[in-house]
């Protein structure tokens, strides 16, 4: 061997052979079964993740809603109490009571329609989760079917391969 000049041997198993014949193929459909899985189980990430919001903005507007009830309410409970405040005898503060009784009542109406706004947008969310969580409960279904099938497919082949083995053996 020269000097400055190095040789390298080759390490074993640095090197692997590619695969062939029905090696190549089960190789290939473990690599696309990996796939898939990895896809399913992002997919049941993001159903998951789905869901949760769904669930967080169905809430969301239910809570809005009930305010929403509540300042009706309250409009309708102070119209009440205006009523029950005004003298019938004095003309001015009648006029003046007719005066804020229709401002009342027209806010009245305007809180009206944003409740029933509130309520179309509870019935929408509400929708939307039940459609979230009928889709993850379907992926469940679509991998838990998945994995029996793996299961039985192992299930098989060891059955193949004690089938072989007793084959094999001398009688």
């Amino acid at each position: 061997m020269m000097l400055g000049t190095t040789r390298r041997e080759p390490r074993s198993g640095c090197r692997r052979r590619p695969l062939r014949g029905p090696r190549r193929a089960q190789a290939r459909g473990r690599r696309a079964e990996s796939r898939s899985m990895a896809v399913l189980d992002t997919l049941r990430r993001l159903r998951v993740y789905q869901r949760q919001q769904s669930s967080l903005q169905l809430k969301q507007a239910e809570v809005e809603r009930e305010r929403q009830a509540e300042r009706v309410q309250s409009l309708e409970q102070a119209l009440v109490e205006g009523h029950a405040a005004t003298s019938p005898t004095d003309a001015a503060a009648l006029a003046e009571y007719h005066s804020w009784r229709l401002r009342q009542e027209l806010n009245l109406r305007r809180e009206n329609a944003r409740l029933a706004q509130r309520a179309r947008d509870v019935e929408i969310q509400q929708d939307r989760h039940i459609k979230n969580v009928r889709e993850e409960l379907t992926l469940d279904t679509v991998i838990q079917a998945r994995d029996q099938q793996e299961l039985e497919e192992a299930n098989r082949a060891e059955a193949r391969w004690m089938d072989e083995i007793a084959a094999r053996r001398p009688r």
